[in-house]
């Protein structure tokens, strides 16, 4: 029973970041299913996956907790999944920059947030 429980533990966490990763993928193939087949994003998803997985797992290896690796790795899937929308919400409120320093500005936010998130947990 223990065993489950700890089995539990690690697969949890891996499932949230495969599915924060594939999410988005699979909800524009859904929504468009009739004009597009399944052959056409399998390799974008599986990469996304895998990406996602290799960022999980050197987080992971980083923090030494299983469970900070995954919220972490999940700030940032999420951040760079929407990056767009959030490069075009700081144009609105400062029109002058670019993508190259919206870019770091985010990186620096993502990596403070992550700071908060494991001193916290």
């Amino acid at each position: 029973m223990k065993k489950a429980k700890d089995l539990r533990k690690i697969i949890l966490p891996f499932i949230l970041v495969l599915e924060i990763t594939v999410f988005p993928i699979l909800f524009l193939y859904l929504k468009n299913i009739s004009e597009t087949s399944f052959a056409d994003i399998y390799k974008i998803l599986l990469l996304h996956a895998l990406l996602g997985i290799i960022l999980f797992l050197i987080l992971c290896t980083i923090l030494k907790n299983i469970n900070k690796g995954a919220i972490v790795a999940t700030l940032f899937i999420v951040v760079l999944s929407n990056y767009m929308l959030f490069e075009k919400g700081i144009n609105l409120l400062i029109p002058n920059l670019k993508y190259w320093h919206i870019l770091p500005l985010l990186l620096v936010i993502c990596l403070h947030l992550s700071y908060f998130i494991i001193k916290i947990i």
